[in-house]
């Protein structure tokens, strides 16, 4: 399932975000250490992580790596780059 997760302790576009999940129907989870009022949105989920640098980050990183790993098993294939040119 695709999911949004933003580090939302400094992040200056969580309203945008909140939008695009409500939109395309998306669920959208904004990681912090806490100071943020939850959002009355049934897209999006506030998820609060100790305090610490990157704690957010690493929650996150966890996460899509999960993802990552789960979609390489499941489609080993790697798409194609495409070429540059040159100009």
């Amino acid at each position: 399932m695709t999911k949004i997760y933003i580090d939302a302790d400094a992040c200056p576009v969580k309203a945008e975000a909140e939008k695009v999940a409500t939109r395309h129907q998306i669920p959208c989870l904004f990681v912090c250490n806490g100071g943020l009022r939850p959002s009355p949105n049934p897209y999006v989920e506030l998820v609060i992580v100790p305090d610490g640098p990157d704690v957010a980050d690493m929650w996150i990183a966890e996460r899509a790596a999960s993802v990552m790993w789960w979609s390489r098993v499941t489609f080993p294939w790697r798409p194609k780059r495409s070429k540059r040119v040159r100009a």
